[in-house]
């Protein structure tokens, strides 16, 4: 086979395009994230998503989930992200601001919330254990007199 550039780029450990990571990524994340749902003259904010901070940056929402396994200001900038979102969803939606279907949609394929139905189960058995024959236990005869003394 042919070493082409292709090929070349294949085999290089850590080839590729640089991921152009900065640390002043972090705090643009967390002010991104920290707009409140209305901006007081009744004007309503965009629902802050990681798609979008991700293409206002010029990188792909998977490209910041890498920066916050390898960064570790940018890993504690991202949870707080993801808390502030769910706190702006929370509270848009108890303000009427976001829809009740569009709220619990977000939730669930946003921040991973789960509908939680719990089940009470009783199980029956009638099971019949027959043992026939005898056990011994060497001393027991002993210490059960010495017991009952």
């Amino acid at each position: 086979m042919a070493n082409t550039p292709t090929t070349q780029r294949k085999n290089k450990p850590g080839a590729g395009r640089p991921t152009g990571y900065r640390p002043e990524y972090a705090e643009q994340l967390r002010n991104y994230f920290s707009a409140p749902v209305s901006t007081g003259d009744g004007a309503v904010n965009l629902f802050p998503t990681l798609a979008r901070f991700a293409t206002n940056i010029g990188v792909h929402r998977e490209t910041l989930l890498e920066w916050a396994s390898k960064h570790d200001e940018f890993s504690d900038a991202y949870k707080a992200a993801k808390a502030l979102q769910e706190a702006n969803l929370v509270e848009g939606a108890m303000c009427g601001v976001y829809s009740q279907a569009f709220a619990i949609f977000t939730a669930k394929n946003v921040l991973g919330w789960r509908d939680k139905t719990e089940v009470d189960q009783t199980v029956k058995s009638e099971s019949k254990v027959e043992h026939s024959g005898s056990v011994e236990i060497p001393g027991l005869a002993e210490k059960l007199a010495k017991f009952n003394q």
